[in-house]
């Protein structure tokens, strides 16, 4: 009992982190050197409108894609934020308020920027970078652990095999992002992820996405490859969501996804995060910690009733049980708690 205590508890302290508010894992940035300006031009006024244009509060975030132009001639600078395709629009909204507050510290001075977080992207430039194809520079992690020997053929295969399953699926689709898992040993299964931002077409998609799945890792039980025009990743564990998942394309639609001649070479949601989200969690974890704390409570009580009660012929003595009438005061009070949280 004391084990499923402790992991009801911190559970719960997970549940409550996360909601008070955390900014998303920043993961790397690219700062152009092409062009600089300075804070008193008419550039970084238009930029400061592209970055709140991005993050204002009524932008629609239902497809994890928002773009924006601000300005004309020289001072024009165009920009585009992307969410994960599994993160939920509030989360998405809450991590571009974060990263357009984030960015001018990353690139202070540089007229283009591409910064990564875990579930997002940011890009700007003063060149037109909307409907354009870029697959560099870019950020490859992989993780430290590699595959044992007898498995490096199987993983590259099945790494092969579902990472292109996913991008036929992907470049078909109006958001371009897929999902795919599959079988890796009896008891293991391969998770991928791939996505374009949206305003590419099938074909430059299929450029990136393939750029990407080639650069990923062989050995290793996991890795993701970060370029500026799409994404990609695969984790011998599940981690994204599916239920938010988009549905896979009709059976008839025909496949476009071909192999490009070679290339040339070359995580405040949390801050800002909601009041809604808060309001929610955080009553549910406290009430569910308190019935975790009395149910551990009246648990060691009965059973020291029980080995009490044991010499007197088994029978239970009335001031040593846990009443029902008791039991059910203990749930009205953590219900008239919640209340109380919810209206606070």
């Amino acid at each position: 009992m004391t084990d499923y205590s402790s992991f009801i508890f911190f559970q719960l302290l997970i549940i409550i982190f996360h909601a008070s508010g955390q900014d998303p894992p920043y993961i790397g940035h690219f700062c152009g050197n092409r062009a600089n300006f300075t804070r008193n031009s008419t550039y970084y006024s238009n930029l400061r409108s592209l970055l709140s244009a991005l993050s204002r509060p009524n932008a629609s975030y239902t497809t994890g894609f928002f773009s924006a132009t601000v300005g004309t001639g020289s001072d024009t600078v165009t920009g585009l934020f992307l969410c994960r395709g599994d993160i939920i629009p509030e989360i998405c909204a809450d991590n571009a308020l974060y990263a357009v507050d984030d960015a001018l510290t990353r690139c202070p001075d540089q007229k283009e920027a591409t910064i990564w977080y875990n579930p997002c992207t940011l890009r700007y430039s003063d060149r037109n970078i909307l409907s354009t194809l870029a697959t560099s520079p870019g950020v490859l992690l992989t993780n430290t652990n590699n595959v044992t020997a007898e498995l490096r053929d199987r993983l590259r295969d099945v790494l092969n095999s579902t990472m292109d399953d996913a991008a036929r699926t992907a470049v078909n689709s109006s958001r371009k992002f897929a999902l795919k898992k599959t079988d890796f040993t009896p008891t293991t299964r391969f998770y991928g992820l791939v996505q374009c931002t949206p305003d590419l077409t099938s074909d430059e998609c299929n450029v990136c996405l393939r750029r990407a799945i080639d650069g990923l890792p062989r050995e290793q039980v996991g890795g993701r490859n970060l370029l500026p025009s799409c994404n990609v990743r695969y984790e011998l564990y599940p981690f994204y969501s599916e239920t938010l998942a988009p549905p896979p394309p009709p059976p008839n639609s025909s496949s476009v996804f071909r192999q490009p001649p070679p290339a040339n070479p070359q995580p405040r949601v949390y801050k800002n995060s909601t009041s809604m989200i808060v309001a929610i969690v955080v009553p549910i974890a406290v009430g569910l910690l308190l019935f975790a704390a009395l149910q551990f409570y009246f648990v060691k009580r009965l059973k020291k009733s029980y080995d009490t009660s044991a010499s007197n012929d088994g029978n239970c003595k009335n001031n040593m049980c846990p009443d029902l009438n008791v039991r059910m005061r203990v749930c009205s009070y953590i219900c008239i708690y919640e209340h109380q949280v919810k209206n606070t």
